[in-house]
């Protein structure tokens, strides 16, 4: 379901608030062998896509050839941009 993995998605880039107790997907993640932490940063590569929970090889494989992970928010020029970057960008966002 698509929902769950967006959902999946923000988690693990959204920060760690101290105050909301355990993470949603904490449970996931430590189950796991090895168990892990969500990250709750911008990711530092683009195999840690495949650690976040509804991410499996299939889907990682299908998406691979289109992930870019940067070290930081980097600008994208919109002239130079391919169609799929720009409509990725934000929801709704077409041709």
């Amino acid at each position: 379901d698509n929902d769950n993995l967006i959902r999946s998605i923000q988690d693990w880039l959204s920060s760690y608030e101290l105050g909301k107790g355990k993470d949603v997907y904490t449970d996931y993640y430590l189950s796991q062998s090895p168990p892990y932490f969500p990250s709750h940063q911008i990711m530092q590569s683009s195999s840690e896509l495949r650690l976040i929970k509804d991410v499996n090889d299939e889907l990682f494989l299908r998406l691979a050839p289109y992930i870019t992970v940067l070290p930081e928010v980097t600008p994208v020029n919109i002239n130079t941009a391919t169609k799929e970057l720009i409509e990725s960008l934000g929801n709704g966002l077409t041709e």
